[in-house]
């Protein structure tokens, strides 16, 4: 639409197309190294009354975040020398040459402890392209629930997922991946192991496969970080075949190279407290220590066969052990607890590292738990919390500096529902891709809430259901609100 241009008063021409160039334009499931740089220009000379924009970028994922951004430089409203409100580009012309800091840049959803519908997943699929972010990390399994379709071993979701209704198939999974795909976003599926895994081991003839997965409530601490308690057991032969194909299965559905093995919050005691595991340990001459060493090289070995060439992922207790698990120069640690285990874990291994530090970008703390009481890891983390939290922060040398793949922001679903999940994640975690996408130029805090309420209308405005950051007044006149 013409206007009035804010740099001397000439009448802005009319944009009346935008001219759109890849290099490599095939729509396939992105990777952890498509190139989604891009350059727009909305260029013009004075007097031209209409005017193409452009956009070059190297792949279909680069012309996605080039069109993100001329979604953001596009206004609604009052200029110098219309009627009537008109959509209009302010500070034109414009040439923007980006690219992400961060190759890395997602969030959790967790599906297991909360089952959220595919309507729902969708949403965060658009959540992050509007966000320019490119994982979807979903943690699919747990302890409380397997919500996945298995073909090999039905009965392991029949019995552990909460009820029929309640059940991803695999069909549901593919048209997810192609969903995101189109929207430049890739899904990480995470099998947590060997903890968090009661609900692989409760239909009939499979409850070996799984220890200590009749502890009480009352009981719980002593065998888990939260109930229900149970995790796989290394010393059943049952459990590898099992394991294996459920892989076999989600290989076949998640393009993806990362696999997400979980290894966060190993107890000990429940396999101390197993018949199975203890005379395993005796005959084997081995240590819990060593039982763990045994089931990651098991594990290790199984996926070799299933999906060569793929990427393992893991939480980062999967570095702090002893003795320390072979980790591959080409894993990928998630830290979440504090910055002892980041050094330890740059110090100790050649893995790349993606951050998402617990005080700062879990999206699930300030709001309870499930007992009633305070969560543990509150308070509450305001998006500003996340658009200020660097993830290169106490990481000073380059090489360790090239290894920080990105970062996750992680919504963990136990007190997750349909109706709460989006507003609780949107627009909170585009604060920490905002900070991922351009690290090194941080917008003062009124510019980023601004920016950031845009961000959340136009997210409401695409039928995602983001909550607000800002009274719409703040909006109207932000003025009259922010210190500037």
């Amino acid at each position: 639409s013409t206007s009035t241009s804010s740099r001397g008063g000439d009448a802005l021409p009319m944009l009346t197309g935008l001219v759109v160039t890849a290099a490599d334009p095939k729509l396939q499931p992105p990777t952890k190294d498509t190139n989604e740089s891009f350059m727009l220009q909305l260029n013009w000379q004075a007097g031209q009354a209409a005017v193409n924009g452009t956009l070059a970028a190297q792949t279909y994922v680069g012309v996605l975040r080039g069109l993100e951004t001329l979604s953001q430089l596009i206004l609604f409203g009052t200029v110098e020398g219309q009627a009537a409100p008109v959509y209009h580009v302010p500070q034109s012309p414009w040439t923007i040459q980006d690219h992400p800091r961060f190759r890395h840049r997602g969030v959790l959803v967790d599906v297991a402890r909360t089952f959220l519908p595919l309507s729902i997943l969708k949403q965060n699929v658009d959540a992050l392209m509007s966000s320019k972010m490119n994982v979807l990390h979903l943690h699919l399994t747990d302890s409380q629930s397997f919500p996945v379709q298995m073909q090999a071993f039905p009965d392991i979701t029949s019995y552990g997922a909460y009820r029929a209704s309640q059940v991803y198939q695999q069909n549901d999974l593919k048209e997810l991946v192609q969903y995101a795909t189109a929207r430049g976003v890739r899904i990480v599926p995470e099998v947590d192991s060997p903890g968090h895994a009661r609900a692989f081991g409760l239909s009939p003839g499979l409850q070996g496969i799984v220890a200590c997965a009749d502890v009480l409530g009352k009981d719980y601490t002593k065998f888990c970080a939260e109930p229900p308690c149970g995790q796989l057991n290394p010393a059943n032969a049952t459990m590898y075949t099992v394991m294996t194909e459920v892989w076999r299965e989600l290989v076949a559905i998640f393009p993806n190279e990362h696999l997400h093995l979980g290894f966060d919050e190993i107890n000990f005691a429940c396999w101390e407290s197993d018949p199975m595991i203890a005379d395993f340990l005796k005959s084997k001459n081995m240590t819990v220590n060593d039982l763990l060493l045994y089931f990651f090289q098991q594990q290790k070995t199984a996926l070799s066969q299933v999906a060569p060439g793929r990427q393992s992922m893991f939480w980062e207790e999967v570095a702090l052990q002893d003795p320390p698990l072979p980790l591959d120069s080409n894993d990928i640690i998630q830290v979440w607890s504090d910055q002892a285990a980041l050094q330890k874990i740059l110090s100790g291994t050649q893995a790349d590292i993606v951050v998402s530090w617990a005080e700062t970008v879990y999206l699930d703390c300030g709001l309870g738990n499930i007992f009633g009481d305070g969560s543990w890891c509150a308070p509450y983390k305001t998006w500003l919390t996340m658009y200020t939290s660097d993830p290169l922060t106490n990481v000073t040398t380059q090489p360790h500096i090239d290894r920080v793949r990105g970062g996750e922001a992680c919504m963990w679903g136990e007190l997750a529902a349909p109706t709460n999940q989006l507003p609780k994640t949107w627009p909170r975690a585009s604060a920490y891709g905002g900070r991922l996408w351009n690290n090194d130029n941080i917008l003062p805090p009124s510019n980023a809430t601004m920016a950031l309420s845009a961000l959340a209308a136009r997210l409401q405005s695409r039928g995602v259901a983001a909550a607000n950051i800002a009274m719409p007044f703040c909006d109207i006149s932000p003025d009259l609100c922010y210190k500037f």
